[in-house]
């Protein structure tokens, strides 16, 4: 999107609209009535609570693999932060530190 020359409150303000003209319908239409029924019916479901949407059984899945990735996600940011600080103190990197 191009750069309008606005400030970052305009531009917060500019996203608030944009999400609201696109919550009412202004965003979604299409040549092909078949194709603009699909789009409406998408915002409309994407818009409700998710358990009127999803199974128990599917809320209960997707809640086991969202901690699942957090974990993975804690992992993996604590290894790199550990290397960094293992290479900044030339750990692992066959030195000898005889301070140890």
């Amino acid at each position: 999107r191009k750069k309008l020359g606005l400030t970052p409150d305009e531009e917060a303000q500019l996203a608030k609209l944009q999400t609201y003209l696109d919550d009412i319908g202004f965003s979604k239409v299409s040549r092909d009535p078949l194709y603009q029924m699909f789009i409406e019916q998408m915002y409309e479901v994407r818009s409700l609570p998710l358990n009127e949407v999803l199974t128990s059984e599917n809320l209960q899945k997707q809640e086991i693999l969202a901690k699942e990735i957090v974990k993975k996600l804690v992992n993996q940011e604590r290894d790199e932060e550990l290397s960094a600080l293992a290479e900044e103190l030339g750990i692992g990197r066959g030195e000898s530190n005889a301070d140890s």
